[in-house]
């Protein structure tokens, strides 16, 4: 039960960037035992690309429950994770649903002229309520830096898709009674006149975080240190996290060393993961351990990676029409030879509102009794499946 605990409270290493290919399915198993081996498959996750590289959607098949975000959980079970892009490539929606086709939580990016609003939903009493947000203001072209990321993921329960940088970010958590958000803490950037991340400083009420982060001769971030401190208080070090890179400039080991202070205590004595690839440079496996009292470092989380280029997908944006858009009262799919099974509308909560069996390559759906607003319209045919945005206009 205790490393069950641990595995809810710290989440590890999540941003890395892959090799020079996407894997097609990735496997992550925790050891709870002694054993040398394996000792439970935890999660599944298969991947489906376009033939840009983006995802498309994600098979979750989850042997425990899996942790979302904060305190939220979802139970063990089949689901299927769907990204939305915008016109630039860039990620403007994540979403989950069960096999029941509801959705279990919501992504959404809202660029606000300079800014950027990134909203965290989660369904409660079987509907779509706000959890948190974070508030990107004069947002950078949507860049980050993987290893600040992974920093903040250390200091917070609360996972973005990842922390762009900006001049400042607000971390809100939303009040169900007065439906409003309420501000739980705020980061700050301050940069070095090469427009690079000098220092990072997260504040809460009681607590503030400082980040300094150094760089190689390559100007990628290799090292972060976090002076952590109460406030009226005492203040200390508090951790390095380091990054070091192999001879094809792939990530080779990630770790995290806790300093000794008597003002904080670490979970633990240290925890690093390290990265293993295959002759072509692609990431087959990485494994987690973590680090004891008397300095062995014993294996805690092995994750895998396969990769197979059945699952880009072959079908092109341009080849399906969905008309008129807005739409009055009927929304014509037509997706040329290739067969559609089967299609579904959801409003911008994330709710389905229509399903219709196809089995055809094309066909009409009713809107006349949708509200006016934007819907995104799913569309599984027997290559992959489409997302498109429509409107209902009257």
């Amino acid at each position: 039960m205790k490393n069950i605990i641990l595995i809810i409270s710290i989440v590890f290493i999540a941003n890395f960037c892959f090799s020079q290919s996407q894997p097609d399915t990735t496997y992550k198993y925790y050891f709870l035992t002694d054993s040398p081996t394996d000792s439970m498959l935890f999660y599944k996750n298969i991947y489906h690309y376009d033939l840009d590289g983006k995802i498309q959607y994600i098979e979750n098949i989850n042997k425990e429950f899996y942790w979302c975000s904060g305190d939220y959980f979802i139970k063990s079970g089949n689901y299927v994770t769907y990204y939305e892009y915008d016109n630039s490539n860039q990620i403007q929606g994540v979403f989950m649903l069960d096999n029941n086709k509801d959705t279990v939580f919501k992504e959404i990016f809202t660029l606000i002229n300079n800014d950027l609003e990134y909203v965290y939903q989660i369904r409660s009493n079987g509907k779509l309520v706000n959890y948190y947000r974070y508030y990107f203001f004069n947002i950078r072209n949507r860049a980050s830096i993987p290893l600040l990321n992974e920093a903040l993921n250390q200091l917070y329960g609360y996972f973005t898709y990842s922390y762009y940088l900006s001049d400042s970010i607000n971390i809100e958590m939303f009040d169900t009674l007065s439906a409003e958000y309420n501000l739980y803490s705020k980061i700050y950037f301050t940069y070095l006149s090469n427009n690079i991340v000098q220092r990072c400083i997260q504040k809460s009420k009681k607590v503030s975080c400082m980040l300094d982060l150094s760089y190689d001769s390559d100007l990628r971030c290799n090292g972060i240190e976090c002076t952590k401190s109460l406030l009226d208080s005492c203040s200390d070090k508090f951790w390095y996290l380091s990054e070091t890179f192999n001879e094809n400039s792939q990530t080779s080991e990630i770790s995290i060393i806790p300093y000794l202070s008597t003002c904080f205590k670490f979970y633990n004595y240290g925890r690093k993961e390290n990265y293993y690839y295959d002759e072509n440079n692609n990431l087959i496996s990485t494994k987690v351990f973590d680090k004891d009292s008397s300095d062995n470092w014993n294996i805690y989380v092995s994750k895998y990676y396969k990769y197979d280029l059945s699952n880009i997908h072959t079908v092109e944006k341009s080849e399906i029409k969905i008309y008129p858009n807005p739409a009055l009262f009927e929304l014509s799919i037509d997706n040329g030879q290739e067969l559609m099974k089967e299609v579904s509308l959801y409003d911008v909560m994330g709710r389905k509102v229509q399903h219709l069996p196809v089995n055809a390559p094309s066909t009409t759906v009713d809107v006349s009794y949708l509200p006016n607003g934007i819907y995104v319209v799913k569309i599984n045919t027997v290559s992959g499946v489409l997302t498109r945005k429509v409107q209902v206009v009257r």
